[in-house]
């Protein structure tokens, strides 16, 4: 029971230290926030620190959307947007009462610096379930093998970070979980 509970719980450890980095360590004492599945950050210095990717993320559970869905299959399929870091069993969806077990798809659309064109980066700690990231729909990190059930999905612990190289003044994350 234990660690079922652990699994559950550690997609959202993902969220709260998902960051994005360049060769910095500091962290701003007032970062922004993600609204509404944006997170706006048109006035961030890469040179000078990270940025936690905290806030409310768009939500779409029990299902992977294609990171190149069209928008309207978005609109339809998601259930809103909900904070993360949290526990997705936490959130309160009409008619629905999530399972700490399942599957879901996490968005969120980054609005960045026009003035910095370098390589930016994800990092990530000590997640034990499976996921994968895209960013602009192209797969960048998985870890894990995603699965439907607990007899197809394998859990995976490896903190790490990944280089999505240089990107125009918008990029959009798609992560795909299965916590079984």
């Amino acid at each position: 029971m234990i660690k079922s509970l652990r699994i559950s719980c550690i997609f959202f450890i993902l969220i709260s230290f998902l960051t994005f980095l360049l060769n910095c360590s500091q962290f701003k004492q007032n970062n922004p926030i993600a609204s509404n599945g944006v997170i706006d950050l048109s006035t961030w210095n890469p040179n000078i620190e990270s940025i936690n990717l905290k806030g409310n993320w768009e939500f779409c559970w029990d299902q992977w959307i294609p990171p190149n869905a069209e928008e309207s299959q978005w609109k339809e399929n998601c259930n809103g947007f909900y904070p993360v870091p949290a526990y997705w069993k936490f959130y309160n969806i009409p008619g629905k009462n999530l399972s700490p077990f399942g599957k879901a798809t996490y968005r969120l659309k980054v609005i960045l610096p026009t003035s910095f064109h370098d390589s930016y980066g994800i990092r990530w700690t000590e997640i034990l379930s499976a996921f994968q990231i895209f960013i602009n729909n192209k797969s960048v990190a998985q870890i894990g093998v995603l699965g439907t059930d607990f007899n197809t999905m394998t859990p995976k612990l490896k903190p790490d970070r990944t280089e999505i190289g240089p990107q125009n003044n918008q990029m959009t994350i798609v992560i795909w979980v299965s916590n079984f």
